[in-house]
């Protein structure tokens, strides 16, 4: 899939009178993978959140799919971009397919009927998690991976070229990482989606993610390929820690260690 799912122009966010995002600009390739690195505070979240619409920039520009964001409508923007934040929303004894059929929301609205088209859509990205046997369950009995993926499930259903994941793998097992961070592939690489996705760990991104961003003290660090990004001296740029690097036997990917 050719051209940018965002194109941001000296976008940047501060409060009172702290800035937590300094002017950046960068575009963002669709179909692609795109992990967001950095240390703790350093901005990956208020970027998100910035896409998501979740809180405007203060500065800049933010185009989605070649438009700027502010002139999309809530739903119009729903049916486009799906957000999943770190707290997982409250599913309250909900089964599985309810869950993922929250995601047909901008599609009908609160008094829409439920058609044959979000049905099918349902079954789709239930399909598409492996979670079609799990139909039936209530979501706070599943494991942790199944959860994370009952939630990528309802964003499957949303039908949105454009998925927002912060740090959806922090609280799995590394079992539960490699299936999630698997599934996150699939989903760009085989069924054009656009995904961008906050990450701590630098060897799953270096894995999964065809490209990086780097933040560091709000400040942008590098936006390129992941196996450029990987090196010794970036590293130690974002997060002022000594590493090395060896290539992975298998893969071919960068592994990164500290010394």
């Amino acid at each position: 899939m050719n051209g940018t799912s965002f194109s941001l122009t000296g976008v940047g966010f501060t409060v009172e009178g702290r800035t937590l995002l300094h002017p950046l600009t960068l575009d963002v390739p669709r179909g692609e993978v795109v992990g967001i690195l950095g240390h703790n505070g350093s901005g990956k979240s208020t970027l998100l959140k910035i896409l998501a619409r979740i809180q405007p920039a203060t500065i800049g520009d933010v185009t989605c799919l070649g438009q700027d964001i502010r002139v999309f409508t809530t739903r119009e923007y729903a049916r486009n971009v799906a957000y999943l934040p770190q707290q997982a929303p409250d599913t309250d004894g909900m089964t599985v397919s309810e869950v993922v059929a929250l995601g047909r929301y901008p599609w009908h609205g609160a008094l829409g009927r439920f058609s044959s088209t979000d049905k099918a859509k349902v079954a789709e990205a239930l399909d598409l998690t492996s979670l079609a046997p799990f139909a039936a369950r209530i979501v706070d009995t599943l494991s942790g991976g199944e959860r994370q993926r009952a939630f990528l499930a309802m964003l499957i259903a949303q039908d949105a070229q454009c998925l927002l994941l912060d740090e959806p793998i922090s609280a799995l097992d590394i079992n539960h990482q490699i299936e999630v961070m698997h599934l996150i592939r699939k989903l760009a690489h085989e069924h054009d989606r656009s995904i961008l996705v906050v990450l701590h760990d630098i060897n799953m991104a270096a894995r999964y993610c065809d490209r990086l961003i780097a933040l560091s003290g709000g400040k942008l660090v590098a936006h390129e390929e992941a196996e450029l990004l990987i090196t010794p001296e970036r590293l130690d740029a974002i997060y002022g820690v000594r590493m090395g690097i060896f290539t992975h036997p298998t893969t071919r990917t960068p592994v990164s260690y500290v010394l």
